[in-house]
């Protein structure tokens, strides 16, 4: 047997029953922690979400492991998994990094313009519109709406070719996603989308790079101030 057949041999196989239980795991908790029903700052029963999930106790524990890297929950001594806490001051520092990663993923996917690109742009836009005119106070309406604004903002992105700055990118924009959801209730006037996105679409199909830049700074820097003006009201001192 050659190396590289011996290599090949080692491969690991398909996924266990333990594996997939774990991955359900992952995305039911991340899931929980963007929307903020597991509460920043609590503290995260491993039991309590094994009998909720029927998962067992170590695929909870290594659920969490990994939602500990994407620095979604923190361990703390004592006290174990822990949802991380948030405040001003971290989403403050959160969004400059987002506001600055976001812009040069812009940027290269405009550099990298081409006919598909403002397809998928536009008709991730209409998605963003027709969730709007839907919206409702029910979860499956919200849940609608979650997923059409974060397919628009990977649209407007997707023709970024640093792998690197993609990954970040997503790692932020979750982050940012779950501040969203604990301050600010969800947009239902479409003629803010459009007051917002319509300048913002048209310097991207006209390739203008600055105009477009700028303006995505703009927006998100008004996020940023309306988060964080909501954050000192909801936060204790």
């Amino acid at each position: 047997m050659t190396n590289v057949e011996a290599q090949l041999d080692d491969r690991p196989g398909p996924p266990t029953a333990e594996a997939n239980v774990t991955n359900m795991a992952y995305e039911a908790i991340r899931q929980d922690l963007l929307v903020c029903r597991l509460a920043p700052g609590a503290r995260v029963s491993v039991l309590g979400l094994s009998k909720v999930l029927g998962a067992s106790q170590s695929a909870i524990r290594e659920a969490l492991s990994r939602l500990t890297a994407e620095g979604l929950v923190v361990i703390e001594p004592n006290r174990g998994f822990i949802v991380t806490p948030m405040s001003v001051g971290r989403f403050a520092s959160l969004s400059k990094a987002r506001t600055a990663i976001d812009a040069l993923c812009l940027r290269d996917s405009i550099a990298a313009y081409d006919v598909e690109f403002e397809v998928e742009l536009v008709a991730a836009s209409h998605r963003v519109l027709r969730r709007l005119e839907q919206m409702d106070d029910s979860e499956a309406a919200i849940a609608h709406y979650v997923s059409a604004h974060a397919r628009f903002h990977e649209a407007m992105v997707s023709r970024c070719s640093n792998p690197w700055l993609l990954w970040m990118r997503g790692l932020l924009f979750a982050q940012s996603v779950r501040y969203r959801n604990f301050c600010l209730p969800f947009a239902r006037d479409k003629s803010d989308f459009y007051s917002a996105e319509g300048p913002f679409l048209r310097a991207i199909f006209c390739k203008d790079s600055d105009t477009a830049e700028r303006l995505l700074i703009e927006q998100y820097e008004r996020v940023c101030a309306l988060i964080c003006k909501r954050l000192a009201k909801l936060l204790p001192d």
